[in-house]
């Protein structure tokens, strides 16, 4: 008896015949998804869909800038609209006019095609937002637009290179081009130049500027020999660090206690840099009351070989800060330069070096001092107490000796580990954080006072700020201790180059290397379609 074939069997023509339509059906199934989702995506006002496959985020806007602008999202009024927008971030930047000499034409329309990448980047990102609305982005022409124009008048005349203007409902910032370029000083006393483009900085800056009410005022101690926020001093200024928190709508300013009744009423945080004579009782006791009774924040950095005059304060908080010098000699954090790397961190870090262990940063400096935990300071449920690195840990099999110590003779050379003088063995941490809970509701801690001390005073110098870390931790730090947690964790934006240096012969190699791969497989095909083709 004959087998009767299955409908699924390509032997029969009926399974050709399935197959065939099945084949059609999909195809033409296909074909209408395609149409649909064309039509969909082209019936968007904008649609933008991207992946950034840059790891080190050099074309897309840093996580610290997406951040800001989520949270920017969440206070927008809620009565925003496409049409009425609590931000109008407007491009004036125009390109170069007829008769522009060629190298300032040629200034101006790569700055312009950096900005308008920029913009694009702040437009895609905005548009990830919960409320994308918040913010409109506009190109115009200051001189054509005449209604624009009258419409800034109000806030006083706009700077002749203005390149782009953030508006609100209340404010007005501008970002002028010189504001957008890092210049260099040139080598060898040629001219400066061009260093990099500082647009998202200055962009971020200006949106901040027209949407919070006020900037939070950071007051930096004076009158005991402190750092200079004013002064370009390399070893002796604080300029660049000021400039940061500015160009991140920081305020600056400078408080002298011995003359001051007491800390301002709104100061978000004191910075104490490297008194070099200590601090009189009365200062002493007017921080401790700005951190006890006013929940204040303080950011102390002291290097060894100072009496800050803060001992009792420090008691009251948990820490204690040795006299000691601490010595280092791992070649891993030993610099070309005689300055000292910090490269060790705690199993769970703080959220203000969180970043230096994901990036292994380290925090770099002349000299460090100990800083840590007072053992023999009251206890109190309401403190705690966090290290924030270390110098390193291991022995020198020369020696026997730890690789790092804190030296308690630093001022006489050379220096060698003695247990019997009181010398600190490895590894010595170098800075500590004691904050305190000022109680809680509904089972959530409410946050009190905040003091991070580091046992370095020119970790923010102009000399150093720039150096491994230490921009971006102090920038977390600052955000920390004025609430702006949101903005932790992301260091300013790196600007890269690439070179290829090559000799010759290099290049020849290379070369050769281009021409035999691509030979030896056509070699090979050809080999093999000759061999298939033999009779």
């Amino acid at each position: 008896m004959r087998k009767k074939s299955s409908l699924f069997s390509l032997k029969d023509f009926r399974g050709v015949r399935f197959f065939g339509r099945l084949n059609r059906a999909a195809q033409a199934l296909l074909a209408l998804t395609l149409l649909v989702g064309l039509n969909y995506v082209a019936a968007q006002p904008s649609f933008c869909l991207r992946w950034d496959l840059d790891f080190e985020n050099r074309r897309g806007l840093w996580p610290e800038t997406r951040a800001q602008l989520n949270e920017l999202a969440k206070r927008a009024p809620a009565d925003v609209s496409p049409e009425n927008p609590w931000v109008r971030l407007i491009v004036t930047l125009q390109p170069p006019a007829a008769g522009t000499p060629a190298e300032e034409a040629d200034a101006i329309s790569m700055l312009r095609k950096q900005v308008l990448r920029l913009v694009d980047d702040f437009k895609y990102e905005a548009r990830q937002t919960r409320r994308p609305d918040w913010i409109r982005f506009e190109t115009a022409d200051l001189v054509k637009n005449t209604r624009l124009s009258r419409e800034l008048e109000k806030y006083g005349v706009l700077p002749p290179t203005t390149a782009i203007v953030a508006l609100s409902r209340t404010g007005c910032r501008t970002v002028t081009a010189e504001e957008l370029i890092k210049i260099s000083p040139g080598e060898s006393g040629n001219e400066p130049v061009i260093d990099g483009f500082r647009g998202e900085e200055a962009v971020m800056s200006a949106v901040l500027g027209v949407t919070e009410e006020s900037a939070p005022n950071v007051y930096f101690l004076t009158g005991n020999g402190e750092l200079d926020i004013d002064s370009s001093s390399r070893s002796f200024g604080l300029s660049s660090f000021a400039q940061a928190l500015r160009s991140r709508y920081i305020a600056a300013k400078t408080l002298d206690l011995s003359v001051a009744p007491d800390v301002p009423a709104d100061a978000a945080l004191v910075v104490i840099a490297d008194p070099r004579v200590p601090i009189s009782p009365q200062t002493e006791e007017k921080l401790a009351r700005y951190l006890r009774d006013r929940n204040g924040r303080v950011l102390a950095m002291i290097g060894p070989g100072t009496d800050s005059g803060l001992d009792n304060l420090l008691f009251d908080w948990g820490l204690q800060m040795q006299d000691v010098f601490v010595v280092e000699n791992s070649p891993l954090c030993r610099l070309y330069d005689g300055n000292f790397a910090v490269r060790r961190y705690p199993a769970r870090p703080h959220k203000t070096a969180e970043i230096l262990v994901a990036l292994s940063l380290p925090v770099v400096s002349s000299q460090f001092r100990a800083v840590e935990a007072d053992l023999g300071a009251k206890e109190d449920r309401t403190r705690t107490i966090t290290p924030l690195f270390f110098s390193s840990a291991g022995t020198d099999p020369s020696t026997g000796a730890p690789t790092s110590w804190g030296e308690r003779d630093y001022r006489s050379a050379p220096y060698r580990f003695d247990t019997l003088r009181g010398d600190v063995d490895g590894p010595v941490p170098l800075g500590a954080v004691s904050e305190r809970t000022a109680g809680s509701r509904l089972g959530v801690s409410i946050p009190g006072g905040r003091l991070v001390v580091i046992g370095s005073g020119d970790i923010a110098s102009n000399a150093q700020i720039e150096n491994g870390g230490n921009k971006p931790f102090l920038m977390n730090t600052v955000n920390w201790l004025i609430d702006r947690d949101v903005m932790l964790n992301i260091p300013p934006r790196p600007i890269s180059q690439f070179r290829l240096k090559a000799t010759p012969p290099d290049l020849a190699h290379v070369g050769w290397n281009f021409l035999f791969f691509p030979a030896g497989f056509a070699l090979f095909g050809l080999l093999v379609f000759y061999w298939r083709k033999r009779p």
